[in-house]
């Protein structure tokens, strides 16, 4: 009984594996789902088909796609030779490791992800400013590119899969194991050049593309410019003449024309002086048009130039506008200018300010006060006189504003010697 119990145990408990390996990647899910089935079985069976079916989904479609791949690589070199190092550091198309196949026909990465066949250019070139040497080959056809990253040491033979004849393999550097199998098949490596390019860099020179930063490879029958996607092929053979041009003392540029004229030209940039005598010589060496001199060429740089000129007259023409306002002299008689808000003689003389003209005004500001206070005193004698005058009429019992009694007032007044 209890082995029975302990079946069944076992039994729940791999079933329950089962889904939590189907939704496992959701725990919230697979908690709700065990939860929902932990007081019925037959829900348990329910979820584990649930289950089952998802997987056989998944193995189904990995089968499929792997077929797709082997008919895909298949479908290139069949039966023949083949030689496939794995783990190999890929920057193009994609940046991992991956297996790199060589055949009679083609290169290949992952049996086919991705694949250049009949490659066109076979490229080894030094990856500068590294403290170990390192190398890129570049296999390209057209638009299609595959670059791996390899280094000088020995190739692991571990790693190393041969379908075939193929045989008497070494244990090269890898960078020289993967050259060799590229030969071993047909197919033609090439180099940069030999001599000296930029100061200690043969082969290349350092350059810009627009804004991107890079290096340029001088080849037998290609210009190249890498090593940043997407990589820039010339072939000489498409290359309808170059021109430097934006020369300077410490630079220069390349411009980069086309025999199809639907072909926007390249101009290269911000390459160091010391490399252009080495690409003169490589230019006329492969017979490439130098159209620096052209009629076109310089009738733009000459309206270049001019461009300069311009604006260095609107500079001139905004400077005698903006000239400062000249400092007046100290005794002007402009108060806003001469900053001290006070009017001077046209002389030269003293100041409104001086001592002779305060001296002045007090003296006529002392009179004109005198002669107010006098008009004071004559206005106060009159106001008394009035007082009385209007004091004694009251003693008559003349009101003087009323007019009836005008006459009656003028004749009493008279009575009493006043008139």
């Amino acid at each position: 009984m209890d082995e029975i119990q302990a079946y069944f145990a076992a039994e729940s408990k791999r079933q329950m594996d089962e889904i939590e390996e189907c939704f496992g990647g959701d725990r919230a899910l697979f908690e709700c789902i065990r939860e929902f089935i932990s007081d019925d079985g037959n829900k348990l069976s329910v979820f584990l088909e649930f289950a089952q079916y998802k997987k056989s989904v998944a193995e189904y479609e990995q089968r499929r796609k792997k077929a797709r791949l082997n008919r895909s690589i298949s479908s290139y070199i069949g039966e023949s030779e083949s030689i496939t190092v794995k783990d190999v550091s890929v920057l193009i198309p994609v940046r991992k490791k991956c297996a790199i196949g060589v055949s009679q026909r083609c290169v290949y990465i992952n049996d086919g992800e991705t694949i250049v066949s009949d490659p066109e250019l076979i490229a080894v070139l030094p990856v500068p400013d590294k403290a170990t040497k390192q190398f890129n080959i570049v296999f390209n056809e057209g638009d299609n590119t595959i670059m791996i990253n390899v280094n000088k040491s020995p190739v692991d033979m571990a790693k190393v899969e041969t379908r075939g004849l193929v045989a008497d393999l070494q244990p090269l550097p890898l960078v020289d194991f993967m050259i060799d199998a590229v030969e071993r098949f047909g197919m033609v490596v090439s180099r940069p050049l030999h001599r000296e390019i930029e100061s200690k860099k043969k082969g290349l020179a350092s350059a810009y593309l627009g804004s991107r930063d890079g290096y340029l490879f001088f080849l037998d029958e290609y210009l190249l410019f890498g090593f940043k996607k997407p990589l820039v092929v010339l072939p000489l053979s498409a290359i309808e003449s170059v021109s430097y041009v934006s020369i300077t003392r410490l630079t220069f540029n390349i411009v980069v024309s086309f025999f199809d004229e639907t072909k926007k030209d390249i101009e290269l940039s911000m390459i160091d002086q010391s490399a252009y005598q080495a690409i003169d010589e490589y230019v006329k060496e492969k017979g490439m048009n130098d159209r620096s001199m052209a009629d076109s060429r310089r009738a733009k740089a000459a309206a270049n130039a001019e461009m300069p000129a311009e604006l260095e007259q609107a500079e001139h023409s905004l400077a005698a506008q903006s000239e400062p306002v000249p400092e007046p002299p100290a005794d002007s008689d402009d108060e806003e200018l001469d900053g001290n808000f006070e009017s001077g003689t046209e002389d030269g003389g003293s100041p409104s300010g001086s001592e002779e003209d305060v001296e002045e005004d007090v003296e006529v500001d002392l009179e004109e006060g005198s002669e107010e206070e006098n008009d004071e005193e004559d206005d106060s004698e009159e106001g008394t006189n009035n007082e009385s005058e209007s004091g004694n009429i009251e003693e008559f019992g003349i009101d003087p504003m009323v007019p009836s009694n005008v006459e009656q007032y003028a004749n009493q007044i008279g009575s009493f010697g006043f008139l």
